[in-house]
Order: C-alpha cells, then sequence, then structure tokens
C-alpha cells in the first residue's frame, strides 16, 4: 500500500519531516532548521514521481498540499515561540524565509514530479528510469 505513489504517502512523507522539524525546533528554539521546510515541502510531489512522471494535476494537488503542511507547522512553530534563530540574513524573523523555501521546494518539486524526464532531482527518487 506504502510503496504505490499515492498522496497518502506523499502526506506522511510530508507530515513526519514536518514533526521531526517541529521536535528539532521545540527542543532548541535558537536554531531555524533552514533546510526543514525545503525538504518537507518537496517529499510529496517528489514522491509521486517513484513510478514514472505523475500527471499534472497529482503534482499540483501534492506541491499544495505539501506547502500548506509546512505553512501550518510554521505557524504553530512560531505561536509555540520555538522559531527564534536567525534567518540567512540573521536580520528579522525566520518565518518568511521559511515559508519562501516551503513555496520554492513545492513548486520546484512539483513540476519535476510532472515533467518528462526526471532531470537530476527526479532521477534519485523515479525507479522506473533504472539502467537495464
Amino acid at each position: 500500500m506504502w510503496k504505490a505513489p499515492s498522496h497518502s504517502r506523499g502526506a506522511l512523507l510530508t507530515g513526519l519531516m514536518c514533526a521531526v522539524w517541529f521536535v528539532l525546533a521545540a527542543r532548541r528554539p535558537e536554531l531555524h532548521y533552514h533546510f526543514a521546510p525545503l525538504v518537507a515541502a518537496a517529499l510529496w510531489p517528489l514522491s509521486l514521481r517513484s513510478n514514472g512522471r505523475a500527471t499534472a494535476d497529482a503534482a499540483r494537488i501534492g506541491g499544495i498540499g505539501a506547502a500548506a503542511l509546512v505553512f501550518a507547522t510554521t505557524g504553530v512553530i512560531v505561536a509555540a515561540g520555538n522559531m527564534n534563530g536567525p534567518n540567512f540574513l540573521h536580520q528579522g524573523p525566520a518565518w518568511p524565509e521559511a515559508m519562501l523555501f516551503a513555496l520554492v521546494a513545492a513548486g520546484w518539486a512539483t513540476r519535476v514530479a510532472s515533467r518528462e524526464k526526471p532531470g537530476m532531482l527526479g532521477a534519485l527518487v523515479d525507479s522506473s528510469t533504472g539502467d537495464t
């Protein structure tokens, strides 16, 4: 059930990464895990590519769902007071960076999941393109 590409599997992967990010942020609020939103937002759409190209609609749903989960997690972390670390510029709060990274990753992973050729990132997850 969990080996085939599905939105359930993608949501679970993104949700697990968001949970890990939340635990890390609660453990060390002074740190900002810059790449956690990138990885979390990319997991859902990329997981849809594991057995070949995903449809544009499926990839879009995965990207929007992943971005929404990351946005919600960001909101919970901020509301809990656990996103106190600096952003990359060391000026201002870190939450806008997390939101921007989530949008960029979800958009890019959506494109990777739905394009005809897997590209470098898609080749990492697409088992249908292996050499025989």
